[in-house]
C-alpha cells in the first residue's frame, strides 16, 4: 500500500477462523481491523454505543451476511438508510451466492457481494483483491 493514510476496516464476522484469516492477512499493512462478532455489536460500534463509545467510523465494512442476533442484511439496510453512514463502502461476504441473496444485497446498496472462500488459499486471493481494489485503487471518502 503506497498511501500514507491508514485505513480502518470494521470486520463483522462471527466465525473465529474466518476472522483470524482476515486479521492475519492485514496484520503487516496500514490497515487497522476492528472486529465484532454480530450485527448488534456492529451497529453499536458504528453508532458509538455501549463498549464502543470511542470508536471512529470505519473507512470500509466487511460484513458477513449470516450473523447471530441481528443479521447482516439488517445491518446493511441500517447503514445504507443512514445519510451519515451510507457513504461507507460495504463489502458483503455470503456463503451461498444464492441469486436472491445477491440481488437483495445490491437492492440495499451493498458495494459488492463476494462468495466467502472455503479454503485458505482462495481466501488469501480474495483478500488480496479487496486490498488491491478498495485500498490501492479506489478512492474512498
Amino acid at each position: 500500500m503506497d498511501d500514507l493514510r491508514s485505513v480502518d476496516i470494521l470486520l463483522v464476522e462471527d466465525n473465529p477462523a474466518d476472522a483470524r484469516i482476515v486479521t492475519d492477512y492485514f496484520k503487516s499493512s496500514k490497515i487497522n481491523i476492528k472486529h465484532v462478532t454480530d450485527g448488534s455489536k456492529a451497529l453499536d460500534y458504528i453508532y458509538q454505543r455501549e463498549d464502543y463509545e470511542n470508536a471512529s467510523l470505519p473507512d470500509i465494512i466487511i460484513l458477513d451476511i449470516n450473523l447471530p442476533r441481528l443479521g447482516g442484511m439488517a445491518v446493511l439496510k441500517t447503514i445504507k438508510k443512514d445519510k451519515n453512514l451510507k457513504r461507507i463502502p460495504v463489502i458483503v461476504f455470503g456463503t451461498s451466492g444464492d441469486s436472491k441473496e445477491v440481488k437483495n444485497t445490491y437492492k440495499y446498496d451493498a458495494n459488492c457481494y463476494i462468495i466467502k472462500p472455503l479454503d485458505y488459499d482462495h481466501f488469501d486471493i480474495v483478500l488480496g483483491c479487496i486490498e488491491k481494489f478498495w485500498i490501492n485503487i479506489a478512492t474512498i471518502p
